[in-house]
């Protein structure tokens, strides 16, 4: 069974992929603001940082192989296949980032980490809330549809025009 920061790994490979398709595959009236929302979720170099800092460092052994990984992370990333319209898409990262949140809690509970591994740990969670928070926001009352920087009118927003439900 992997370990549980393999699992952070996998968890970031897969937030990566779908805030990329998120990027590239948005569409219709909201494209912009989804490809702007996946370019500021970005973990940076945290799976570099991760393989050398935690692995290499603290572990002082060899960091999990690309390919396993890219295959946990297909695996791990089945049930979001179908993820192609915008609410999709925004529904797919919102879970993704959630998964990840829950990895990296698991990942931080392994006894006797050092600090610097919790630095990039909470680096990598920080990254994870703030997609999930963004698209939370955007599916429960996003932007405004009448050209105006903000509606106060809840049918005109991104909820409405996503079809979800404002809370």
């Amino acid at each position: 069974m992997p370990d549980k920061m393999f699992e952070v790994l996998v968890a970031i490979e897969v937030a990566e992929w779908l805030l990329k398709n998120m990027h590239y595959r948005a569409n219709e009236q909201y494209a912009y603001a989804l490809h702007s929302l996946a370019q500021r979720c970005d973990f940076g170099d945290a799976e570099d940082d991760l393989k050398e800092c935690y692995w290499l460092g603290f572990k002082q052994g060899l960091p999990p192989n690309e390919t396993t990984i890219h295959e946990s992370a297909l695996m791990a990333s089945e049930s979001f296949k179908g993820a192609l319209t915008n609410k999709e898409l925004l529904e797919a990262v919102q879970t993704a980032a959630t998964r990840g949140i829950d990895a990296v809690e698991a990942a931080k509970a392994e006894e006797g980490l050092p600090g610097g591994i919790h630095a990039i740990l909470d680096d990598v969670s920080k990254t994870f809330l703030r997609t999930r928070g963004l698209c939370h926001m955007s599916l429960s009352n996003g932007g405004a549809v009448d050209n105006s920087p903000v509606s106060e009118d809840p049918e005109k927003g991104l909820a409405k025009y996503l079809e979800v439900e404002v809370v």
